[in-house]
């Protein structure tokens, strides 16, 4: 599943998924949905479009997000920065939120 791609991912990059999870609520003052830090030296961070619980979660690359509108209501279109596209089920404003939350960490973590 996602989750246990971004586990391993932490666990490579020195640290736990719960680890990350707690770090990233920290420095933003957020717990729920946070943005995921997988290498702070490459600014990789993923951000969930769920609940890491919930099945339908899925896991985006903060720096691969080139564009994205919705669609319909609660459907939005992301372009990545190699210009393939996909649809995924989560409300423009929810992931606007979480792109939002993720440039933040981003920041946070540069100092």
């Amino acid at each position: 599943t996602g989750v246990n791609i971004v586990s391993r991912n932490c666990i490579l990059n020195g640290s736990t998924f719960e680890g990350r999870k707690k770090s990233s609520a920290f420095l933003i003052k957020t717990s729920y949905k946070p943005p995921i830090i997988i290498s702070e030296t490459k600014g990789i961070i993923f951000i969930p479009t769920h609940s890491e619980r919930n099945k339908k979660c899925i896991w985006i690359n903060l720096n691969g997000v080139l564009f994205y509108e919705a669609k319909s209501k609660n459907t939005i279109i992301i372009e990545f920065i190699n210009h393939e596209k996909t649809i995924i089920n989560v409300s423009y404003s929810i992931f606007d939120k979480q792109l939002l939350r993720a440039t933040r960490l981003s920041l946070a973590i540069r100092g």
